[in-house]
């Protein structure tokens, strides 16, 4: 094959291999997320157990208050919630590395707002007070799902430094794909 076959060639695929390089860099980044939130949520749920074995000390303490009582349980359900979200992490992965893409739950991920004038609750259900509102198009993180009613809420961080969940309806969102 001469020069002039060779850049024909390559010119003639050039469109196909942009793709494929575009593919792959996606898949690369895809996968260095996975890991990144793998690392958050073993990191997170490291802290969880660290607060619950001092708790579960304080416990063991005859002089127990309802105050510790609600923490500890607190701390449980919220361990048990890391945990399920790392299974969740890991599991997707495993698929991403056996089928070459992963999709993340249906519960968790990244969403988008369907509409304008969505109220972000405080608490999943109607009766949540409404602390922010947001339009179309406004793309979030979810890290929680509950259920209120027929209705699926789910839950996410409102701002970074946020230590609860804000809430928005499922029927008002849709997955966000980039």
């Amino acid at each position: 094959m001469n020069n002039n076959e060779k850049r024909n060639y390559i010119l003639k695929y050039k469109k196909q291999i942009r793709l494929f390089l575009l593919l792959l860099v996606l898949s690369l980044l895809t996968n260095i997320w996975l890991f990144a939130q793998n690392m958050k949520y073993k990191s997170d749920l490291a802290q969880m157990s660290a607060k619950y074995e001092e708790a579960e000390a304080r416990a063991k303490n005859p002089q127990l208050d309802p105050e510790t009582t609600a923490k500890i349980e607190s701390l449980e359900s919220e361990i048990q919630r890391l945990r399920l979200q790392n299974e969740d992490l890991e599991n997707s992965a495993s698929k991403r590395k056996n089928s070459g893409y992963a999709q993340l739950s249906q519960e968790y991920g990244d969403f988008r707002i369907k509409v304008d004038g969505v109220n972000v609750r405080a608490t999943p259900g109607l009766d949540g007070e409404i602390v922010d509102q947001f339009n179309e198009g406004y793309i979030f993180t979810v890290y929680d799902s509950k259920k209120s009613g027929d209705t699926l809420w789910y839950g996410f961080y409102l701002n970074n430094d946020d230590t609860q969940y804000s809430w928005v309806s499922s029927s008002l969102v849709e997955p966000f794909e980039p």
